[in-house]
């Protein structure tokens, strides 16, 4: 705005000149990729309820701040490819009961994002474990503390319920972890099976198995 200084009367004011100040993007750079130590998990058990992988909350900051509003398309690569890992958007999703699947992928999110400044590919790239978490399984105790005693000749049958590990009780699906086999063994002889003692299903009652000891020669006292 001018002013125009008069001998007489009012300063008439003038537009004299129109200052616009810009901003053009620069550059759009990569964000910190999630991570174990940032506080994301990135781990997911086989079998368990699915991990969602939400990207959706980090930033892609313009320099300088100019604040645009600009279209944004997001591409994953997930190596390598696995049918245990699903994407959309911003979001990973995975789940499995294939304990093939067992292991680690390397995940890549580019953002391809456009503007009349130009286009930029801002990615971030981090692992995504994959556990079979039957490997670390923990085994109920089998409970047969009532043990057995007889005499030569007889046989005598005792019940126990099937040992339980952590992942069937977690994931409410029995036997998840493979089925399980049972023998009764002699460990003062580099745990040699007791050859008088035999354990099978019982008929008709899952999860439940019988001993059955039935000692007939002399060498099997005190065993």
């Amino acid at each position: 705005m001018a002013t125009q200084d008069t001998a007489s009367g009012a300063n008439p004011n003038y537009l004299a000149v129109t200052i616009t100040v810009g901003c053009t993007i620069a550059s759009i750079a990569s964000p910190t990729a999630p991570s174990t130590a940032g506080g994301w998990n990135l781990e997911y058990s086989i079998y368990y309820t699915a991990l969602v992988i939400d990207l959706s909350t980090i930033t892609y900051p313009q320099t300088p701040l100019c604040g645009y509003t600009v279209t944004e398309n997001f591409d994953w690569n997930v190596s390598p490819a696995t049918s245990a890992i699903t994407e959309s958007g911003e979001k990973l999703t995975v789940w499995t009961t294939d304990n093939t699947k067992h292991g680690s992928y390397t995940a890549v999110l580019t953002n391809t994002i456009t503007h009349s400044d130009g286009t930029f590919t801002p990615a971030m790239t981090f692992t995504v474990e994959i556990k079979d978490p039957c490997r670390t399984a923990t085994i109920a105790t089998v409970d047969v503390t009532s043990g057995i005693s007889l005499k030569l000749g007889e046989v005598v049958s005792i019940d126990f319920l099937a040992a339980i590990d952590n992942v069937s009780t977690d994931t409410t699906m029995p036997d998840r972890c493979g089925p399980k086999s049972y023998v009764v063994v002699d460990q003062s002889i580099s745990d040699t099976p007791v050859s008088w003692i035999t354990i099978v299903a019982k008929a008709g009652v899952a999860g439940t198995y019988t001993i059955t000891a039935s000692p007939v020669l002399e060498s099997f006292i005190g065993e």
